[in-house]
């Protein structure tokens, strides 16, 4: 087993060349590497792009090892028996590779817990990082044992800047999306939405963004799968496929527009922008050639219901503007705590015309507001006007 050995991290660059070559050496041979030994020396003088490497490789030689057994979680009791009583020919890979763990003394279990570890140390960083940006420069260390930071950690914080930081945020993103592995992308991206670093998700040149999307969202709808999937096709240049999650994210009607958590929503107010972006789509595809006539009138039907939403979610923001300057001058604790829940959904969640006049502007006697909404459905056909009544 090789252990590099240093004391303090600023080493000259004849040593800094030594450790990068040991490093190097371990990662063209993973199994030899022993995450404990190394991490803390790495961290030291502020190496984190040889640390993600070991990191990477380690997990890379675990996974291959760990995809040749099957039920991974049954292997450690019955192992010897497993080995000693597979004959078949079909079992031969899976044999050969137990006999390796056995050769090796080191189970299953313990295979999985490093390949565990490996991750960890690695999404640890990152997170912490960004983390550590985002409270300028403090950490969220404490005495307790259970939120106390590793020391591979707090190492790397008290030797890299916070000026800094960023470029290393950026040399271990680079390093994961050199990979070929499905798994190692899709931790990144989960660090991505965590952090709400939706850019950098879509502008990763990852072929697996779109899966993921879809997969993550797969089971509840979300006006961000839809943003997600639009920016993505936008940024690659397949205008028609982006032009497709824009128009459904412009119709997107839910009873909320809440997703994952009550701390992440997509606005209505966000919502706004992408009306006119999905206006500029369909002007500009009605000027393609030789579109049929099928086509032409699908991108007018497109372009009048753009346009209606559009205002009508204007409308709901003209009225969210106005109970946020009307509140600061109510004195009724009741009314106030009232008005505050309707400005908070307001943003969340979207209404139609004839709600917003019942239930909110006439309620409060926004009579401006009002005057709007009358309008807007006359112009848009609306001539009985009982319905206000």
């Amino acid at each position: 087993m090789i252990v590099i050995k240093l004391s303090n991290k600023h080493i000259d660059e004849v040593s800094r060349k030594i450790v990068s070559d040991a490093v190097n050496f371990l990662c063209q041979n993973p199994k030899y590497i022993n995450l404990d030994d190394i991490i803390n020396t790495l961290c030291s003088i502020s190496d984190v792009k040889l640390v993600t490497r070991i990191c990477i490789n380690k997990s890379k030689y675990l996974s291959k090892m760990l995809k040749g057994i099957d039920n991974i979680d049954l292997l450690s009791s019955e192992m010897n028996s497993i080995v000693s009583n597979s004959i078949s020919r079909k079992n031969e890979i899976v044999n050969d590779k137990l006999t390796n763990i056995l050769n090796r003394e080191e189970s299953p279990e313990e295979m999985k817990k490093e390949y565990n570890k490996c991750l960890t140390i690695l999404f640890n960083i990152l997170n912490e990082f960004n983390n550590f940006v985002k409270n300028d420069g403090k950490t969220t260390s404490t005495t307790n044992d259970e939120t106390k930071l590793p020391e591979y950690i707090t190492i790397l914080l008290s030797n890299i800047p916070l000026e800094e930081i960023d470029s290393f945020i950026d040399i271990i993103i680079e390093e994961i999306l050199l990979e070929s592995e499905n798994y190692l992308h899709t931790l990144l991206f989960n660090y991505f939405l965590n952090h709400k670093l939706h850019d950098k998700l879509i502008k990763s040149n990852s072929p697996f963004v779109e899966e993921f999307i879809q997969k993550i969202y797969s089971k509840f709808p979300s006006p961000l799968k839809l943003e997600l999937l639009f920016k993505y096709y936008h940024f690659i240049n397949e205008k028609d496929k982006a032009y497709k999650y824009l128009i459904q994210l412009c119709d997107f009607r839910t009873d909320s527009m809440h997703f994952i958590d009550n701390e992440n929503f997509f606005k209505v107010s966000d919502l706004l922008h992408y009306f006119h972006v999905a206006l500029n789509y369909t002007s500009e595809f009605l000027k393609r050639d030789n579109l049929t006539e099928s086509d032409i009138q699908n991108y007018k039907d497109n372009n009048k219901k753009l346009l209606f939403l559009r205002d009508e979610y204007t409308l709901q923001m003209n009225i969210y503007e106005t109970l946020i300057k009307k509140v600061n001058f109510v004195q009724n604790k009741e009314l106030k705590k009232k008005i505050l829940y309707d400005i908070s959904i307001l943003d969340k969640e979207r209404f139609s015309w004839i709600y917003l006049y019942k239930e909110i502007a006439e309620y409060y006697r926004l009579y401006e507001n009002m005057i709007d909404i009358i309008l807007f459905s006359k112009r848009r056909g609306q001539t009985d006007l009982n319905v206000f009544i």
